[in-house]
C-alpha cells in the first residue's frame, strides 16, 4: 500500500484546479482573439487543449483514488492501493 497525506493531497488538487483555471483562460482569450492564420497560433492552441486534458485526467485520478472503495483513510493520512482497479 502506499500513503500520502490528505492535505498534500488537498494542495494538490488546488495547484492542478488553478493551472486548469488559467488554461481555460488561456483558451477562451484565444477563441476570442486569435484569427489562427498561422501554425503558431494553432500550435498553442492545441498546446493548452492538451495541457487541459491531462490536467482534467490527473484531476480525476485523484478523486478516484480518494474515492475508491479499497482506500483507507487514518487521520490525516490515505493509504492506497495501485493496481488495475485506479
Amino acid at each position: 500500500m502506499k500513503q500520502i497525506s490528505i492535505a498534500k493531497l488537498n494542495e494538490l488538487l488546488i495547484s492542478l484546479k488553478a493551472q486548469r483555471a488559467e488554461l481555460l483562460e488561456d483558451k477562451a482569450h484565444m477563441l476570442s482573439h486569435c484569427e489562427f492564420d498561422c501554425a503558431e497560433d494553432e500550435f498553442e492552441f492545441d498546446w493548452i487543449c492538451t495541457d487541459i486534458e491531462d490536467i482534467e485526467l490527473a484531476i480525476d485520478n485523484i478523486y478516484g483514488i480518494m474515492c475508491h472503495p479499497k482506500t483507507i483513510v487514518d487521520g490525516d493520512m490515505i493509504y492506497y492501493t495501485e493496481d488495475e482497479d485506479f
